[in-house]
């Protein structure tokens, strides 16, 4: 990006770069950046006064003109620094669409073929066959994969794969060699990997419980819920890591001593059946070693009747989760339709039994008989929210100001 003193003291190079890179359309920002400069100048240069200002009447005997003369800085400063904070962003956005000036002896050309030859070494071989291109090289000797690459990291992304990846590395390796010989000093930095990454790579949960066990330890001590890699969820449900240290940490505790081999004096897992119904097998798998030895590859086997009922929990968590942000939509829209409303007692009412009917229809249980208190209950707190009206300045109004100016006919004074 070009600085802005460059594209003063060379306005006119900063233009005809512009129009021959066929930017026509960006000519006029040049003289818009440079007003706009000029605007950030004037309100930084406002913005230090007024800060230096302050620092002296903090020195200053506190009296009301003080105190007055602070305030009224306070409301200057905050203007001021909104216009140039949205005055330098704008100023930015301009100046990262002026290009960089090409050298004087680059020729101008509307495209390619406006090229100039410079120097040639040898004469081009001609060949006696369609020339390919390195796409489609890549392709044919199967050595790039584009359409892969792309829905990976998108536009322009490839994977080099085969001779093609041996011929990158062979490159790096050439280059290290060279830089090695000039006296550089080879590092390879160490890789922190988290759980996911060597879980994904077959290395866990059966190697090295140890290291999941610290980091999620770090994690929990820090205000995390720990992952789960193995498990392919949070360590600790929602409902008890909400609810605190209390809650939180016995589960964390538990998990944490059957992830780091416990299982050999007690069982870590079990299937949750009555014991009496056990299988011979399950009985086996049950034992203390075996379970914990087990469970670490059978996923189907870890906490057994806990895993599923913790499923179907959270199943119902989550229609809960809807049925509550659907119902303070509707209230939303009663409260609206309300403030329209000669906000009468009468007019609450209907309004609020218009909701229940619209949510619930006719009660027919006892639970929605309490959905709809619950409804009944927020739609009167939303709707009282919106009656309250604080005047922060400490001003006090007359009651025709607060009637015919702020259209407020419901107060107390």
């Amino acid at each position: 990006m070009l600085s802005i003193d460059f594209i003063r003291l060379n306005k006119q190079k900063v233009i005809d770069a512009l129009r021959n890179k066929n930017r026509e359309k960006y000519i006029d920002n040049v003289e818009k950046i440079l007003s706009l400069d000029e605007e950030r100048k004037k309100l930084a240069a406002q913005s230090q006064k007024l800060r230096e200002e302050r620092n002296l009447i903090s020195k200053k005997t506190f009296t009301e003109e003080t105190k007055t003369r602070g305030r009224q800085i306070k409301e200057d400063l905050k203007s001021i620094e909104e216009t140039l904070n949205a005055t330098e962003k704008q100023l930015q956005t301009l100046l990262s669409f002026i290009p960089n000036i090409p050298f004087d002896e680059v020729p101008i050309g509307k495209d390619a073929t406006g090229n100039v030859l410079q120097h040639q070494w040898g004469t081009p071989k001609q060949f006696k066959f369609p020339i390919k291109s390195h796409i489609e090289l890549g392709k044919d000797l199967n050595i790039i994969d584009f359409e892969r690459g792309v829905k990976v990291s998108g536009f322009r992304g490839y994977f080099l794969k085969n001779e093609g990846a041996v011929l990158h590395l062979s490159l790096l390796f050439y280059v290290l060699q060279k830089l090695i010989k000039k006296g550089y000093t080879p590092l390879i930095a160490p890789a922190i990997v988290k759980g996911f990454t060597l879980f994904g790579a077959g290395q866990f949960p059966n190697l090295a419980p140890s290291f999941t066990g610290i980091g999620t330890t770090v994690a929990y001590m820090s205000g995390q819920n720990p992952y789960d890699s193995f498990r392919g969820r949070n360590i600790i449900p929602d409902k008890e890591f909400k609810a605190g240290f209390k809650y939180s940490l016995p589960i964390y505790l538990e998990w944490l001593a059957k992830n780091q081999g416990l299982g050999i004096i007690t069982p870590g897992y079990s299937t949750g059946q009555d014991p009496t119904t056990l299988t011979t097998l399950q009985k086996i798998l049950a034992l203390p070693i075996i379970s914990n030895i087990a469970g670490r590859w059978i996923r189907t086997s870890d906490y057994g009747q806990v895993e599923k009922n913790r499923e179907i929990i959270s199943g119902i968590e989550s229609q809960k989760a809807v049925q509550s942000v659907e119902d303070d939509r509707k209230i939303e829209e009663f409260v609206k339709k309300y403030q329209k409303t000669d906000k009468s007692a009468a007019s609450f009412n209907d309004v609020s039994k218009q909701l229940v009917t619209d949510v619930i229809g006719k009660p027919k249980s006892s639970e929605d008989v309490q959905r709809a208190k619950n409804l009944a209950k927020k739609f009167k707190e939303l709707a009282d929210k919106n009656k309250v009206i604080v005047l922060m300045s400490g001003t006090l109004h007359s009651e025709e100001v607060l009637k015919k100016i702020f259209s407020i006919n419901n107060f107390v004074v």
